[in-house]
Formats: C-alpha cells, sequence, structure tokens
C-alpha cells in the first residue's frame, strides 16, 4: 500500500513532471543515484524480428523454432509458399528498432545469424529479420541524440559463428557502430544510473557461445544478467512459473540485470490450430495479445509482494505505444 501510495502522489503531479518529458527520453528524470537493476526496464524479445515477411528466407539457425530440414525444404520451394505462415509466428515486434527505442523500450534482444547462404549477419527467429547492421545503426542513430538514454543490447544468441576470423568480423562491426558509446565491463549492473550515464550510454552483453571477447566494451553473459525461459505456452502456465522466478528472486543475490521474460511459447499443435480455426490465434500478435492485456496487473502484483526492486526488465511480444509498462517504469524509477 505504501509502495502504490507513492504512485498516487507522483500521479497528481504528473502534469508538472513529465511536461518536458516523452517516451523517448524518459530515463533523463531519473535520479542519479538510482541503482541500475533496480529500476524497471521495458524491453522487447527478439527485437529485430520487425522486419520479417512472407518471403523472408528462412535463418538455417540450429536453435530455431522449426527443425533445420524444414527450413532447408523452405527456402527450396516457391517464395511465400509456406512462409505466410511461418512470418505470423516469427514476427514478433511491429516497430523498427529506432521505432522501439523511441517507444521507451531500453532493452534489446538481439539473436544474430550469420546466414550461409549470403554470409552476411541478420537478426533472425526461424527467418531472417533485419540486417544486424541496419539494426546496429538505429541503435547509434538513437542513442547520439538521447545522451541521457541507457540501452542494453543482449546478444545473447549467436548462430553459426564457429571461427576466429567470424567472430572478430562481428565484433568489429558492434564496436564500429557502439564502441564510442559502450559503457566499459568494469561497470556493474548494481551501479547507479548516475556513474554508468559518466561513462556511456549502451550496454553490450555477449553470448557465452563466444569464447574470446576480450574488448573492454562487451560483458558476458554469465557475469552479467540472469534471463530465464519459462516456456510455457499459456496464460495461466506463465504466470505460475513466472510466480516461482520471483520467488527465487526474493532470496537471490541481485547483482546482475534480472529479465522477467513476459511471452508466451507457442506449441506445434497452437500454430496449427491457427491454420485449421479461425478462432485460434494464427500470429504472435494474436497469440500475445491476452497476456499484454495483464502484464500490468503482474507487474504490480510483483512489486506489492517482493517491493519495486525485484522487478528490473521486462520483455515483451508486440510492444507498441503507448506502452503502459513504460507508464510504471516512469511512475517508479522516478522514486527518489
Amino acid at each position: 500500500m505504501r509502495l502504490l501510495g507513492c504512485f498516487t502522489i507522483l500521479l497528481v503531479f504528473s502534469n508538472a513532471i513529465y511536461a518536458e518529458i516523452t517516451a523517448a527520453n524518459w530515463m533523463s528524470r531519473i535520479p542519479d543515484h538510482r541503482i541500475f537493476n533496480q529500476l524497471i526496464i521495458p524491453g522487447t524479445h527478439d527485437s529485430g524480428t520487425y522486419a520479417i515477411t512472407s518471403s523472408a528466407p528462412y535463418a538455417l539457425s540450429k536453435d530455431d523454432p522449426l527443425p533445420i530440414w524444414v527450413e532447408e525444404i523452405g527456402n527450396w520451394l516457391p517464395s511465400g509458399m509456406l512462409g505466410g505462415v511461418i512470418a505470423g509466428w516469427a514476427k514478433t515486434q511491429p516497430y523498427t528498432i529506432l521505432e522501439q527505442l523511441n517507444a521507451g523500450a531500453r532493452y534489446l534482444d538481439f539473436r544474430i545469424d550469420l546466414f550461409p547462404g549470403d554470409h552476411q549477419f541478420y537478426l533472425s527467429h526461424a527467418m531472417l529479420g533485419v540486417a544486424f547492421e541496419s539494426a546496429l545503426q538505429q541503435v547509434q542513430t538513437f542513442v547520439s541524440t538521447h545522451p541521457t538514454e541507457i540501452v542494453i543490447v543482449d546478444m545473447n544468441h549467436i548462430f553459426n559463428v564457429s571461427d576466429t576470423g567470424t567472430q572478430q568480423r562481428l565484433e568489429t562491426l558492434i564496436t564500429q557502430y557502439l564502441g564510442k558509446y559502450a559503457i566499459p565491463n568494469t561497470y556493474h549492473p548494481t551501479d547507479t544510473i548516475g556513474t554508468l550515464r559518466e561513462h556511456g550510454q549502451v550496454i553490450i552483453i555477449l553470448s557465452n557461445t563466444l569464447p574470446n571477447t576480450p574488448a573492454p566494451i562487451f560483458w558476458q553473459e554469465n557475469n552479467s544478467i540472469d534471463s530465464p525461459w519459462p516456456n510455457a505456452s499459456s496464460v495461466d502456465e506463465l504466470h505460475n512459473k513466472l510466480n516461482d522466478e520471483m520467488i527465487i528472486r526474493k532470496t537471490a543475490p541481485h547483482d546482475k540485470f534480472f529479465v522477467l521474460q513476459m511471452v508466451q511459447t507457442e506449441t506445434s499443435s497452437q500454430v496449427f490450430d491457427g491454420i485449421f480455426y479461425s478462432s485460434s490465434p494464427s500470429t504472435i500478435e494474436r497469440f500475445e495479445a491476452p497476456l499484454n492485456a495483464v502484464l500490468n496487473d503482474w507487474i504490480l502484483q510483483y512489486m506489492g509482494q517482493y517491493g519495486g526492486g525485484a522487478v528490473n526488465i521486462v520483455l515483451q511480444d508486440w510492444f507498441t505505444t503507448p506502452s503502459n509498462i513504460l507508464d510504471i517504469a516512469m511512475q517508479y524509477d522516478y522514486l527518489t
């Protein structure tokens, strides 16, 4: 009740407090002394999938939701023959990277794929999304014009990068676009936002699958972030699993970033139902809609039970504007 009372007081003065605040610069009003991994940070899941279309090539990555043999066959079939169905489930975001950032997202989930077809890097999820270089360029564009904002770029899945030369090529590309803005890995998730702001704007978390990442701009995944995958295919199942995660979170050391993955994972039977039954969801947008309608209630529930600092990064499919999660983040993160 005390926490909710603070929210009420804050909302009374919302016109004055938010007068110069937009979703693109909302972090500018967070007090410098606030600990960064105890802030509420809206995030997007599979952030680069907005570019997926029915004619996009299949990604050919081992960790994709589709078996490799299905993707290989799909790439040989006439363009779009299966793509419309797969794209509906592979595309998890409607906005570009830059639009997501301008809408308030500050955590980006990058699934990087070196596509065997042209040996270029893409962001993918079963199918190829935006070119990786374009995604980096969009992050660069945003942070270069919004100096108060801190963005976490979590490159937690990296596929088909198996040799030193390719790894160096990937790291060079990241450094080219984001190195100037990167916060060195000598800092920590438990630092204050004021401390981090003094040293950069982008936290780059690289997957543990890359064994040699000595450059100081790269934060290693296992030392920096906990992001348990609930692997739940219904709203009720997901809620139960997230409840269990929050219980664990309550007693665990708060020395890393913590991602609450508020996303459902479709099963094969749910995909087939979407094809054959008009009453069943046939896209991620429709599949996640009932979940997105209750996310705010869940966040407030966890804050009431465990305190605001227990909720950190909130991961969402089909992040849109205006974002109710951003409203909660602003109300809580602005508290002094």
